[in-house]
């Protein structure tokens, strides 16, 4: 056996191993007679069949894989007794076909192309980052106070449309009027029985109109006419009928007030604030206890989307500021050797913007994860999984999926995809690595404006809402 070794550059060198028959042919007469003991072939009694028949029907094949376990095992012993740290797995070199003769051994040469790194050290005690944080004024805690409101507030039914200021809720009966007759001569009845409108839903003057009215008022109207376009489309449904939107609007209908509500605005007091603790597990009885809890719970929002900021910027960092020592030259080789479709051209174009700090990256998570010892469970991968689905599911379909329903679709789809769990399992490891270089590093909190904390993250103007 011949090893020679070539440096490339730095961390990436070319190993050559020649195997002569000395290395390989005692272990290939082993492994032939190893086979022919278990081997089927037609006329022979199973372990009968001389060696010859079987060298000449399989012996390439064995000798092959006798070449592979020799070269695997020579590979490992040169690379344990020169302590390389291995920078991904080698890659053998295929340019060369190998010319297998079982009748005549011969020397066959193997090339490998190794790729090394040299040790990552992370100086966390000499990393100082800001993190950024949007104030909270006391205009976004009055917002916040009417938001709450709204959510508290109620209708109330009232006799008379008079009552009913910008907002409220009319009940109505609804019968199309002078229908033309259908072929046999019949004429069809169209009669919505219950159709609760909002000011939301009506035209101006469709709305002013209803207020003028009186509970069980009876009028005629062209009651299409005080739609909205949204409701005009949806209103054939309604009236289950296929007729044309224009022929639904020369209609006149028959229209019956059946209830009137008005909306009534919650107010701060004893009532408001009763209600509000029991749903919210608060102890709140004044104005100014509930502007301080509303005011933590913007400030902890805030934080939130603040780390939502502060992670990227840290990998970022950390890509951009570690020291790495890794072979492009080989780097390339190894992604090539995975994707072959792809050219030699276009990944040493695309390299720098988006194949090196996706390399960088992965060094460094890899030594964080060996120094930490962080790992991740399929507990936890589902568990991110499941919150991302959730997340995604429209707020007016949420009430019809269960908790159970949602771990069963979730379980399934990630169970079931490979990639999605794969992705997942990047994420999770991803957010803990990042978590834990955190609490080892300085950061300096810098407190902004919401324009200034704006224009740092949505310079264009795509501020994102987040929902919570």
């Amino acid at each position: 056996m011949k090893i020679t070794r070539e440096d490339v550059d730095k961390n990436y060198f070319r190993l050559s191993i020649e195997l002569t028959p000395e290395d390989y042919q005692q272990e290939f007469e082993k492994a032939l007679k190893k086979y022919a003991r278990s081997v089927q072939i037609k006329g022979f009694r199973p372990g009968t069949a001389p060696t010859q028949l079987i060298k000449h029907q399989y012996g390439n094949e064995i000798l092959f894989d006798t070449l592979q376990n020799e070269l695997s095992n020579k590979l490992d012993a040169y690379l344990k007794e020169n302590e390389i740290n291995l920078f991904r797995s080698p890659v053998i070199d295929n340019s060369t076909p190998l010319d297998l003769n079982v009748n005549n051994p011969s020397a066959y040469n193997f090339t490998f192309d190794i790729g090394t790194q040299s040790n990552i050290e992370i100086p966390y005690e000499n990393i100082v980052l800001q993190r950024h944080i949007k104030n909270v004024t006391v205009q976004d805690v009055e917002n916040f106070e009417k938001d709450v409101l709204q959510r508290y507030s109620t209708y109330e039914k009232v006799s008379s449309g008079s009552e009913v200021a910008d907002k409220g809720i009319f009940s109505l009966q609804i019968k199309a009027l002078n229908l033309p007759a259908n072929e046999n001569g019949e004429t069809p009845e169209l009669v919505i029985e219950e159709l609760p409108v909002d000011n939301n839903m009506l035209t101006e003057e469709g709305f002013n109109t209803l207020k003028s009215h009186q509970e069980n008022d009876t009028f005629n109207a062209k009651f299409y006419t005080y739609l909205k376009e949204a409701q005009q489309e949806n209103f054939p449904r309604l009236l289950k009928t296929d007729l044309d939107k224009t022929v639904l609007a020369d209609l006149d209908y028959e229209i019956n007030i059946k209830e009137i509500k008005k909306f009534v605005p919650a107010e701060l007091n004893e009532d408001f604030y009763q209600q509000l603790n029991e749903a919210e597990g608060t102890d709140i009885h004044n104005q100014v206890a509930l502007r301080a809890i509303l005011e933590e719970s913007l400030k902890n929002r805030e934080d939130q989307h603040s780390w939502q900021h502060f992670y990227p910027e840290l990998r970022n960092y950390l890509i951009k500021n570690i020291t790495i020592d890794y072979s492009k030259d080989f780097a390339q080789k190894f992604v090539r050797s995975n994707n072959p479709e792809l050219s030699a051209e276009t990944l040493a174009e695309e390299w720098d913007k988006n194949y090196d700090s996706l390399i960088r990256w992965l060094l460094i998570e890899e030594k964080v994860q060996a120094d930490e010892g962080i790992s991740v469970s399929q507990e936890e991968v589902l568990s991110a999984f499941m919150y991302d689905f959730e997340q995604n599911i429209p707020p007016y379909l949420r009430p019809y999926f269960t908790e159970e329903m949602i771990t069963k679709m979730a379980s399934e789809k990630i169970n079931g995809d490979k990639q999605t769990y794969d992705e997942t399992y990047r994420q999770v490891l991803t957010s803990k690595l990042l978590m834990t270089v955190k609490d080892k590093i300085k950061i300096e909190e810098v407190y902004m404006s919401a324009d200034d904390f704006n224009q740092k993250y949505h310079p264009h103007g795509d501020e994102h809402h987040h929902h919570h």
